[in-house]
């Protein structure tokens, strides 16, 4: 019997539903960054916040606004290459 697996990408519902919780950096910066159900982020370090505002995920991107006066960047873009249960990879 030959099994052939769905190779088909999330669409952005389901890509939110597996973004939506607390991710910890692995590049060992202290940092974590929460995607909240309701559309917002926190960025913490070192569990002081470091930056926050709103996120959403357009064509397979996870797109970030920031909306407090410390973040550098106004708007970032990562492309989500997979995520699973414990594990995020974007570029």
């Amino acid at each position: 019997m030959l099994l052939i697996g769905c190779n088909r990408s999330p669409t952005d519902s389901e890509l939110c539903q597996k973004l939506t919780g607390t991710w910890i950096a692995d590049s060992g910066s202290a940092s974590t960054f929460e995607n909240k159900a309701d559309g917002s982020f926190v960025v913490r370090h070192n569990d002081a916040v470091a930056a926050d505002g709103t996120w959403c995920v357009k064509g397979g991107f996870m797109i970030g606004t920031f909306t407090n006066a410390n973040a550098a960047v106004q708007v970032g873009s990562n492309k989500v290459v997979s995520v699973g249960r414990d594990k995020l990879i974007i570029l």
